[in-house]
């Protein structure tokens, strides 16, 4: 008897989770068609009413916090883009929103951390980094990209203090051309100097600095010294 009384309270609490998750679904459809038209405090508040059905939805805390901060509610948009990344850390529109967010919360050092945490569960190869960051350019995601790219620079080379191997900065060379684009000499400048101090002879970087109003130096090779011995005896040779 005891047995199937606690069959049929599992059947029933499965059917009830499973109708409160059919009412959250059909509330996020509702208020995608308040998003839609821009009306954010109504989709806000249906949203809110879906939480109530379905807490954990992950889809669910991501466009509350898309309302939040389109309504510039930017303390209540990181909060609700973190629940989101906390229930799915897969889902990659809450990792850019939450990023973002930080962002322009001027939470810079959280969104690096952010940022890295989720860059480095990808590890993937840096040619595949520059194809997100160029796909986030494309699609106006500036800060998402620009987290994935810088990424992507610091963990190339080696990882060895001094070591002689550079850093790829071919990743820097994608938002320093994309500013270029937009006319944002600041942010050209910015990247073209990091690539410079890396790489002082990678692509005409020097060139396009001087262009900038940015006169730098490029360091001459450092030629082996000869000794008097060793000069006489190449004189044999």
């Amino acid at each position: 008897m005891k047995k199937a009384l606690v069959v049929i309270v599992l059947a029933l609490t499965v059917f009830i989770a499973g109708c409160r998750s059919m009412e959250a679904i059909e509330l996020n459809q509702k208020a995608k068609i308040y998003i839609k038209h821009g009306q954010y405090e109504q989709a806000a508040e249906v949203l809110n009413q879906s939480l109530d059905k379905y807490a954990s939805h992950a889809s669910t805390h991501y466009w509350l916090g898309y309302c939040y901060e389109k309504m510039e509610n930017l303390t209540k948009a990181t909060w609700e883009y973190e629940l989101a990344v906390k229930y799915d850390p897969t889902l990659e529109m809450a990792q850019i929103g939450y990023i973002r967010a930080l962002v322009r919360s001027r939470q810079e050092e959280e969104a690096v951390k952010v940022a890295d945490a989720y860059f480095r569960r990808l590890n993937v190869p840096t040619s595949e980094y520059i194809r997100i960051g160029q796909k986030y350019l494309e699609a106006e995601e500036e800060i998402f990209a620009a987290k994935c790219l810088e990424y992507a620079f610091r963990n190339s080379g080696s990882t060895v203090p001094n070591s002689p191997i550079k850093k790829d900065v071919r990743p820097l060379m994608v938002l320093a051309d994309y500013y270029a684009a937009t006319k944002n000499q600041e942010k050209e400048r910015q990247y073209l100097m990091m690539i410079f101090e890396e790489d002082p002879s990678y692509d005409n970087v020097a060139r396009r600095l001087g262009e900038l109003g940015i006169k730098v130096n490029i360091p001459q090779p450092v030629l082996p010294t000869i000794s008097p011995l060793e000069r006489e005896l190449k004189g044999l040779d």
